[in-house]
C-alpha cells in the first residue's frame, strides 16, 4: 500500500478523520457537572471515595525487565498485571479530579 500512497498523505487523513475525545477536557466545567448530575450524587460520591483510596495504595513498579521477560517468553502477567493496576490507579484519580475540580492547578486544556 505505502508503494501506491505517500504516507504523509495517509497519516494526514487519519489524523484528520480522527473521533473527538471521549471525555470533555477537565476545564470544561460545565460538562462535567452535567456528567456529575447525569450519574447521581451516589455514583459520583462513590468514585470520589474510591479515588481517595487509590490516592494511598502505592503504585505498582513496572520495570523494563518486565516487558523484556514478556518479549522473551510470552508470559504477559508479569508486565501485564502491574501495569493494568497503574491504569487503573490513573483512571481513577483523574475521572475523581474532573468531577471534584478541588485542584485547579492541574487542570490544563
Amino acid at each position: 500500500m505505502l508503494a501506491r500512497h505517500n504516507p504523509v498523505d495517509i497519516e494526514n487523513a487519519l489524523r484528520s478523520a480522527s473521533p473527538p475525545p471521549p471525555f470533555p477536557p477537565a476545564a470544561d466545567r460545565q460538562a462535567w457537572r452535567d456528567i456529575a448530575r447525569s450519574a447521581g450524587d451516589a455514583a459520583v460520591a462513590a468514585l470520589i471515595a474510591r479515588a481517595e483510596e487509590d490516592a494511598t495504595t502505592p503504585i505498582p513498579a513496572l520495570p523494563a525487565t518486565l516487558w523484556l521477560e514478556f518479549q522473551r517468553n510470552g508470559q504477559r502477567e508479569g508486565y501485564q498485571e502491574p501495569r493494568s493496576k497503574r491504569r487503573a490507579l490513573l483512571a481513577s484519580l483523574v475521572l475523581a479530579e474532573c468531577l471534584e475540580n478541588k485542584d485547579a492547578s492541574l487542570i490544563r486544556s
